[in-house]
């Protein structure tokens, strides 16, 4: 909407200003008048919406430990035209969103929550190497079941909780071996007599 704003202002103002053209006793004014036509094109055309800082953390359901590092989170606005920051998770659980530049976070508004492996890795397989850290579901935006809301006035600080990926990466407790049983009642130990054959 402030695109076709400054579009109808922009259409205006030039023709507001086409006398300055035609006539050589206004070329005075020509150059103003050609800066503000060139600003209200550029600013009708930029339609980039701000970023704002996110930083956050990503930590384990069970026991609130810190993922480690070696996955990126991304997240996806639910607004048109979805535009996505993500960071590389850090050792700490830690990470800082980028979406156009370095550091500068995310537009406001609702964002679905992924994770995928770091570009920087080069895993033939990004969904297999998340995998081994984390449950499958969140290697993708439609069933991670992950949203997060980045406001233009808050601090953004995120504390994103996940689900470890099935086992995670611990070896199963092993069963506690069967207490010993008495000698009356053990099989082994119970011997049928002997019986003569007349």
């Amino acid at each position: 909407m402030t695109g076709l704003f400054s579009v109808s202002v922009f259409l205006s103002k030039f023709k507001d200003c086409l006398p300055v053209f035609r006539s050589p006793k206004n070329a005075s004014v020509f150059a103003p008048c050609a800066f503000l036509i060139l600003s209200l094109a550029m600013t009708g055309c930029s339609g980039e919406e701000p970023t704002y800082e996110v930083t956050g953390k990503v930590v384990f359901a069970d026991n609130q430990e810190p993922v480690p590092g070696g996955v990126t989170i991304v997240l996806e606005s639910t607004r048109p035209p979805h535009e996505r920051s993500s960071a590389d998770i850090q050792r700490d659980g830690t990470f800082t969103l980028s979406s156009r530049r370095q550091g500068d976070g995310s537009i406001e508004g609702t964002h679905r929550v992924r994770f995928t492996a770091p570009v920087s890795q080069g895993a033939p397989d990004p969904d297999v190497t998340v995998a081994r850290i984390l449950d499958q579901k969140y290697t993708e935006f439609a069933t991670s079941g992950l949203t997060v809301e980045v406001e233009p006035d808050g601090d953004n600080e995120l504390l994103v909780t996940v689900e470890r990926a099935q086992g995670g990466g611990k070896a199963p407790a092993q069963p506690a071996p069967a207490p010993a049983l008495p000698p009356s009642q053990d099989p082994e130990a119970i011997r049928s007599p002997d019986l003569d054959v007349q």
